[in-house]
């Protein structure tokens, strides 16, 4: 079971002057819990070595794009963003790692039917990428991302079809515990259902996980 306290402080500002680029920046601390284990289940030491409270801090950055006509249900134009979080020492961080993100999403406006309502095709994707340095998880792990900061795919905003956390690398006992890159990417197909107020879609979605980058064989 696992558990997150925190808080963050992020600030943003346009950047040269255009109103669909931004740059920005900040700072957040967790306190991460891992706890309540079924004594009757099997657990590798992915699981039982991080037992207990680990406090998390780290940096923020990035830039993003936007010129989406809406945030909550976009017709056309498009979104990207490049942000990176870096945890360690000089935060606060019981870890020291690294993740970055690269999200796009590009909408295309098909047709305008009788009623003014907005059909149109869209494409999502994401690429995701964690690495460890320094004390990395801790003593005889300097290689290795902590389990929880770890990536999996699956469920709402992923793959869709899958439970969350559904699409990862697993342990002896099929435990998902997590990858250290994930890509996935979607296209949809949005279309009015009633007034302008519901829309339905249809997607195809595709992703994974892969447990080392270095070795994709491993997923």
């Amino acid at each position: 079971h696992e558990t997150r306290y925190g808080a963050s402080i992020s600030y943003g500002k346009r950047l040269f002057y255009i109103k669909e680029l931004t740059v920005n920046g900040g700072y957040r601390f967790e306190m991460v819990r891992l706890s309540k284990f079924d004594t009757r289940g099997s657990y590798s030491e992915e699981y039982t070595r991080q037992r207990g409270t680990h406090n998390v801090s780290r940096w923020l950055a990035g830039i993003d794009y936007d010129s989406r006509d809406s945030v909550f249900e976009p017709t056309r134009g498009a979104a990207a963003g490049l942000n990176f979080e870096l945890a360690g020492r000089a935060a606060g961080s019981d870890k020291d790692f690294w993740r970055g993100f690269f999200t796009s999403q590009y909408l295309i406006p098909l047709f305008v039917d009788s009623q003014e309502r907005n059909w149109s095709l869209g494409f999502r994707g994401e690429i995701s990428y964690a690495s460890a340095y320094g004390r990395g998880d801790g003593k005889g792990y300097e290689n290795e991302v902590p389990y929880y900061e770890r990536f999996h795919a699956g469920g709402v905003g992923s793959v869709r079809g899958y439970d969350s956390r559904g699409i990862s690398p697993r342990d002896v006992h099929e435990n998902a515990i997590g990858g250290e890159g994930l890509a996935t990417a979607s296209v949809e197909f949005f279309f009015p259902i009633w007034d302008r107020i519901i829309r339905g879609s249809m997607f195809y979605d595709i992703g994974s996980t892969w447990r080392y980058c270095d070795d994709p064989s491993y997923n």
